[in-house]
């Protein structure tokens, strides 16, 4: 099997990590950021168009642009990269749970069956490049979280961060502590040499990837067996009180959508 090449690009404002996974001549975006200041209401494109001129300089195909899971620190620039690389828009099934939670409270006017997305993977995976990419549903952080692991990589958007920050915090709304806990179980059962691609680093110099093998070994939060219960209270202890991220009110409708503006 042919491995994937992975390229990331790191959003500083909001300690994102995108991703381009490329197989061959073909490529898919992971989780794509497009930037907006909440003071002014502008939006930038600096860094979608990085992966852009990336993707073209390769001259690689784009086949899909996929969200891990609904984000509530940034928007997404999902319909940016597809305008200008073409391929198909896609998220887990769960969506739809995400979408049943936040769009009455938020009162949107948005499908809930998710069709706002060109594709909806289910645990049956997809085919890529040839290869069979295997979808794992990790609630925990949200009711929507997905891994997707192809070849040797898994990118885990924030079910796990690097080793030494631990896992996503769990106190949104549809969030659980002890969901992640059992999601993580599950992770850890791939091959110890499978590359973790995490979706947020907020260290200096920021980090992206690692080991199962090392987040088993040194995952301050959750390594190989740490205990339920503990890790359920101290996630709770650490999650209560923490504010909301400062773009989460943008960034929810706008995700919800797909990625429009509009």
């Amino acid at each position: 099997m042919q491995q994937p090449e992975i390229t990331a690009f790191y959003d500083k404002p909001t300690g994102s990590w995108t991703y381009v996974v490329a197989i061959g001549q073909s490529a898919a975006v992971f989780d794509p950021v497009l930037g907006f200041d909440p003071v002014t209401g502008a939006t930038s494109t600096d860094g979608a168009d990085q992966i852009i001129a990336y993707v073209r300089s390769r001259a690689l195909i784009c086949e899909w642009v996929i969200d891990t899971h609904i984000h509530a620190d940034h928007l997404t620039a999902m319909p940016y990269i597809k305008q200008h690389l073409g391929g198909r828009t896609g998220i887990t099934i769960k969506v739809r749970d995400s979408l049943a939670l936040w769009a009455p409270k938020l009162n949107l006017g948005v499908p809930m069956d998710g069709s706002q997305f060109d594709h909806l993977f289910d645990e049956k995976g997809f085919q890529f490049a040839g290869t069979q990419v295997q979808m794992m549903h990790a609630p925990g952080h949200t009711p929507a979280d997905t891994v997707f692991v192809i070849g040797d990589a898994a990118l885990v958007g924030d079910c796990l961060l690097m080793p030494d920050e631990g896992t996503g915090r769990c106190d949104f709304p549809g969030g659980s502590a002890a969901d992640s806990w059992n999601s993580i179980q599950r992770i850890f059962t791939l091959p110890d040499a499978t590359r973790v691609f995490v979706a947020h680093s907020y260290t200096d110099p920021p980090q992206h990837v690692a080991t199962i093998a090392d987040h088993k070994q040194n995952n301050v939060r959750l390594k190989a067996g740490t205990d339920k219960n503990a890790y359920v209270t101290r996630r709770n202890a650490d999650d209560a009180g923490k504010s909301e991220p400062k773009l989460m009110k943008y960034a929810l409708p706008v995700n919800l959508r797909a990625g429009s503006l509009l």
